[in-house]
C-alpha cells in the first residue's frame, strides 16, 4: 500500500479545513451526442489508458457487489468501458446497459461485440423513467459516474425512485458518483492532473462534471428517502471526491478474484500507483476487504489509527511504582478541579463576557476531556479503566467530556513500535522475522492493558496479536494501594461499607487479567461453548505464538461499535442486543461464567446479524452456590415476594446498619431500574434518559441508605448490567431480555 502523492497534499487540506462549498454548475448538455465528446471519451476512457485504475478498482467492487445476481442494470453505461470489464469477470451474470446518447450506445455496442460478449446488451433509456422496466425485474442496479449529468436534484431523486421501483426487494446496488468539492482550485486541480495524458475535451468535460456534482449531503438525503433501508453511503477518505451508494458484499470466486489480481499486476507502474491510492483512500473511508492484495482492510486502517494517535505520542515506559503513579494522580485531580474551575466560569460568565472570553463553557469541556483523555490513557490499568467506563456510564459528565473519554476504548497513548517488537521477541525467545511474515507497528488498538497489532503468520494467515504493556502488573497494584489508601472515604463518598474487600477483589480481577495464558484459556472455553451459536463468533487463540504476556488470535474484520451505531438499521440494532444479551445470561446463568468487561471496544459487528466478541481477560468464574442464590433473589424480584427476596439478599451480603436500609426499597428500586428491563415477556425500549434515571435512582438510595455492604461477587454482574444498558441505549435498541433470561433463572445450575 503506497502513500499518496505529495502534490495531492495541498488539495487534501484545503477540502478538509474549507467551510465554504461553491454552488452547482449544471451541465450544458444532459446528453452527450457530439462525435468530437464521444472520441474525446473513447480516446481517455480506454481501458488501458489514463483511467484503467479507476475502471479496475471499481470493477473490483462492483462485482463483489452483483456476485451471483441474475440481471444488472447499468444506469448511463457511456461507452461501456466499465461494463464490458464487469460482464468479462461475471460471465453467469445478464447485464443491461442504458443511456440516452446513440453515439455512446454505437460505441458500446462495437466494444461488446469485439469482445464476443453474450451476457450483456444495450438499450437508449431516459434513467429518471425507466418505462422499458417493470417493478421488480431487475436483481441488481449499478451506475458509475452519471448523475451528475442529471439538470437538478429533482431528476435524481426521480432516478433513485426508479432504482428502487425496478429492484427486486434483496437486491444489489453500487451507485457511484462524484461528491461536490468545496474549492474550484481543487476542481481544476483534479480535472487536469493528467491533461498531459488525455484529450483537452476530455478534461474539459471532466472540470463539467465536477463542477456539475451533487453533495454528499444531498446523496444522503436522497437515498434516506429513496433508497431501500440496506443501502449503504460511503465516502473516499475524510474528502467526498467520490460518492458511493452500497449494498452488501459478497465473497467473489476465487478465480474471479486472481483474474483482478492479475489484471493489476498487468498496470504500469503509474497505474498501479493510481490503484493504491484509490485502496488507501476507499479502505480509509470504511470499504471492506477487496481482491487485489491478502492485506485486509485493518492494515489501511492502522493508518488512520496513527492519525488518531497524533495527540498520544508513543511511550517508552510506564509508570508503575506507587509514588509514580500516585504523583500523576494527584496531578490529574489538579488540573481536573482546574479545568472545573475553568468550566463553572465560562458557564456563569453573561453573554458579553463570553464573547470577550477567550474561550466558551464548551471549549472548556472538550479541553478537560482532553485532559483528562490524556492522563488517563498514559497511565494505563486501572486508572484507565475507569475512564473507560465513564465513556458509556458516566451519565452525570458533559458529553464533550463522554465523547473524549471514547477514545480510551480503544485508541490511548500507545508503546512506541521499537518497544513492542522487542517484547514480541522476548516473549516468542526468537525473532520477530521468525514468528511473522508481516507484522504491522501502527496497532489498531491500544487499551488499559495491552495494544494490539495486526500480524501475518508463516503460513499466511493474518492474525491479532494482543502484548501486555511492560510493567503493568506493578501499576495495578500501585493503583490498588493508592485506593486502599483512599478507602476510608468511600465509604462516605460511595456508600460502600465494605469497601477494602470490594477493593480486593478489583485488584485480583484486574491482576488475572494481566496473564493471558490465563485469558486465552478462558477465550477458548467460550469459543466451545459457543460453537454451535451462528450468531456468536469467538476469536480462536494461536497458541504457539501466545505467552503469559502475548495473545494470538484470529483476525477478525467487522465494525467497531461507533460506526455500527451510525449505520446499521433498528432491526439489525435490536438483533445485536439480542445475541449480546444471550451471550452474556447464558454464560453467566449456565455456565457460571462471563467476561465482565462490556465496553464497546470488546465488540465487532459482522453481516448477517453476527456479533464478535473481544477480550477475556476481565472473566470471572462464580461457585453454582452463588449463582443459584442470585437467580433465586431475581425469581423473588420478578414474582415480587419480598420474603425470599429479603433472605436471598442477606445470603448475598447486602446488609446495612442503616435503620433506613430496608430490602421492600431496595426491591422497589431493583424492579423499576435493573431488573425492570426484563420483569415482562416484552422488549425493553434502552435510552439514555433511561440509564440516567436508573444510576441517579441507585445513587439516591445509596445516600439515603448507605453505606451499605454487598458480596464483591456482584462487582462484575454490576458492570455487565450498566455496561449492557448504556450500549443498548446508544443504539436505543428494543430487547426482550424476559425471554432469554427467565428460563435459565428458572434452572438450577
Amino acid at each position: 500500500m503506497t502513500l499518496p502523492r505529495l502534490s495531492m497534499l495541498p488539495t487534501f487540506l484545503r477540502e478538509w479545513l474549507g467551510k465554504r462549498r461553491f454552488p452547482r454548475e449544471p451541465e450544458p448538455d444532459l446528453v452527450m451526442d457530439e462525435k468530437d465528446q464521444v472520441e474525446a471519451y473513447r480516446v481517455a476512457g480506454r481501458i488501458d489508458g489514463v483511467m484503467a485504475a479507476h475502471y479496475l478498482y471499481q470493477t473490483s467492487r462492483i462485482s463483489q457487489v452483483v456476485q451471483g445476481r441474475g440481471t444488472v442494470l447499468d444506469l448511463g453505461c457511456g461507452p461501456a468501458t466499465q461494463l464490458v470489464q464487469i460482464a468479462e469477470l461475471n460471465p453467469a451474470t445478464r447485464f443491461i446497459g442504458v443511456d440516452l446518447s446513440d453515439e455512446m450506445l454505437k460505441e458500446a455496442r462495437d466494444h461488446a461485440a469485439a469482445r464476443g460478449l453474450s451476457n450483456v446488451e444495450f438499450r437508449k433509456q431516459d434513467m429518471t423513467r425507466l418505462v422499458a422496466f417493470p417493478d421488480h425485474s431487475v436483481d441488481g442496479v449499478i451506475s458509475t459516474l452519471a448523475f451528475h449529468h442529471l439538470p437538478t436534484q429533482a431528476h435524481l431523486e426521480k432516478t433513485l425512485r426508479e432504482v428502487t421501483r425496478v429492484l427486486r426487494p434483496d437486491g444489489a446496488l453500487y451507485l457511484i458518483d462524484f461528491g461536490r468539492l468545496k474549492s474550484l482550485r481543487s476542481v481544476l486541480f483534479f480535472s487536469y492532473m493528467n491533461a498531459d495524458h488525455q484529450p483537452h475535451l476530455f478534461s474539459r468535460d471532466y472540470e463539467r462534471s465536477l463542477r456539475a456534482a451533487f453533495t454528499r449531503e444531498e446523496f444522503e438525503a436522497l437515498a434516506a428517502r429513496c433508497l431501500p433501508p440496506s443501502a449503504r453511503l460511503l465516502t473516499t477518505f475524510r474528502i467526498p471526491f467520490l460518492v458511493v451508494l452500497k449494498t452488501e458484499d459478497r465473497p467473489l470466486p476465487a478465480p474471479t478474484a486472481e483474474r483482478l489480481r492479475s489484471l493489476a499486476e498487468a498496470l504500469s507502474p503509474r497505474y498501479k500507483n493510481d490503484l493504491e491510492e484509490m485502496r488507501l483512500f476507499f479502505g480509509l473511508g470504511g470499504f471492506g476487504p477487496d481482491p487485489f492484495s491478502s492485506t485486509p482492510p485493518v492494515a489501511v486502517a492502522a493508518k488512520q489509527w496513527m492519525a488518531l494517535f497524533h495527540d498520544a505520542p508513543f511511550r517508552r515506559r510506564l509508570p508503575v511504582s506507587t509514588l509514580a503513579r500516585g504523583a500523576r494522580a494527584l496531578r490529574l485531580f489538579v488540573r481536573a478541579a482546574y479545568w472545573r474551575r475553568r468550566v463553572e466560569r465560562a458557564r456563569r460568565a453573561e453573554e458579553t463576557a463570553r464573547r470577550r472570553h477567550r474561550e466558551s463553557e464548551a471549549q472548556a469541556l472538550e479541553r478537560f476531556g482532553d485532559v483528562l483523555t490524556g492522563e488517563l490513557g498514559r497511565l494505563k490499568g486501572p486508572l484507565m479503566k475507569f475512564g473507560q467506563m465513564l465513556s458509556y456510564v458516566g451519565e452525570s459528565l458533559p458529553a464533550p467530556v463522554r465523547e473524549k473519554l471514547k477514545n480510551l476504548q480503544d485508541h490511548a497513548a500507545p508503546i512506541a513500535p521499537a518497544r513492542i517488537r522487542q517484547i514480541i521477541e522476548a516473549e516468542l525467545g526468537r525473532p520477530l522475522r521468525d514468528a511473522f511474515l508481516e507484522f504491522v507497528d501502527a496497532p489498531i488498538a491500544a487499551a488499559s492493558i495491552s495494544q494490539l497489532h495486526l500480524a501475518r503468520r508463516r503460513d499466511g494467515r493474518w492474525v491479532v496479536v494482543k502484548v501486555k504493556y511492560p510493567g503493568i502488573a506493578e501499576a495495578v497494584r500501585s493503583d490498588i494501594s493508592l485506593l486502599r489508601f483512599v478507602a476510608p472515604f468511600l465509604k462516605g463518598l460511595l456508600n460502600i461499607g465494605n469497601a477494602k474487600e470490594v477493593l480486593e477483589e478489583l485488584q485480583r480481577l484486574i491482576l488475572a487479567e494481566c496473564d493471558f495464558s490465563r485469558e486465552a484459556d478462558h477465550q477458548d472455553t467460550f469459543a466451545r461453548v459457543f460453537a454451535d451459536d451462528p450468531e456468536i463468533v469467538i476469536p480462536a487463540v494461536h497458541r504457539d505464538l501466545s505467552t503469559s504476556g502475548l495473545l494470538t488470535m484470529d483476525y477478525v474484520q467487522g465494525e467497531r461499535f461507533a460506526a455500527f451505531a451510525a449505520r446499521a438499521d433498528r432491526a439489525a440494532k435490536n438483533r445485536a442486543a439480542t445475541v449480546i444479551t444471550r451471550m452474556a445470561v447464558t454464560s453467566i446463568h449456565r455456565h457460571c461464567a462471563f467476561n465482565a468487561d462490556p465496553h464497546p471496544g470488546n465488540y465487532l459487528f459482522l453481516p448477517g446479524g453476527r456479533v464478535c466478541f473481544l477480550d477475556f481477560g476481565f472473566t470471572k468464574r462464580w461457585s453454582r452456590e452463588f449463582i443459584n442464590l442470585s437467580k433465586t433473589q431475581s425469581l423473588a424480584a420478578l414474582n415480587g415476594d419480598l420474603e425470599t427476596f429479603g433472605r436471598t439478599c442477606r445470603a448475598l451480603g447486602y446488609t446495612s446498619d442503616n435503620p433506613a436500609f430496608n430490602y421492600t426499597e431496595l426491591l422497589t428500586l431493583l424492579r423499576e431500574g435493573t431488573y425492570g428491563t426484563w420483569l415482562e415477556d416484552k422488549p425493553f425500549v434502552f435510552s439514555r434518559d433511561f440509564v440516567r434515571r436508573e444510576l441517579a435512582a441507585m445513587g439516591d438510595f445509596a445516600r439515603r441508605c448507605g453505606p451499605f455492604r454487598f458480596s464483591p461477587d456482584h462487582i462484575p454482574l454490576h458492570r455487565v448490567y450498566w455496561g449492557h444498558h448504556s450500549l443498548f441505549a446508544d443504539l436505543e435498541a428494543e430487547v426482550n431480555i424476559h425471554r432469554e433470561l427467565v428460563p435459565l433463572l428458572k434452572i438450577p445450575v
